[in-house]
């Protein structure tokens, strides 16, 4: 399992209700996305940041879905560039 973690540092546009609300309105659009493990939307109130989560299948999954458009997309959606990390995940624990 490959996860990726994109941080969109906002600074003085950063609104923790319209960051909720854009979550929202997303959900949607990844709920059976192939490939996607699974999404989780995070906020980082004292960084000012958004941070989403995403967990991939492989690694091939998560780099077919992360193209230029899609970060150009991002950024559009942000108004400031995403930044990618992709890692490992040696193992998770899933409590339902």
């Amino acid at each position: 399992m490959i996860g990726v973690i994109v941080t969109i540092a906002l600074g003085t546009r950063y609104d923790a209700e319209v960051l909720r609300a854009a979550a929202a309105g997303s959900r949607a659009r990844f709920e059976g996305l192939p490939g996607l493990c699974s999404k989780t939307y995070m906020l980082d109130p004292a960084r000012r940041e958004a941070r989403n989560l995403y967990l991939w299948q492989n690694e091939e999954a998560a780099r077919e879905f992360f193209t230029a458009e899609c970060l150009e997309h991002i950024a559009n959606v942000y108004g400031a560039t995403p930044k990618l990390e992709i890692i490992e995940v040696a193992e998770q624990v899933v409590n339902s």
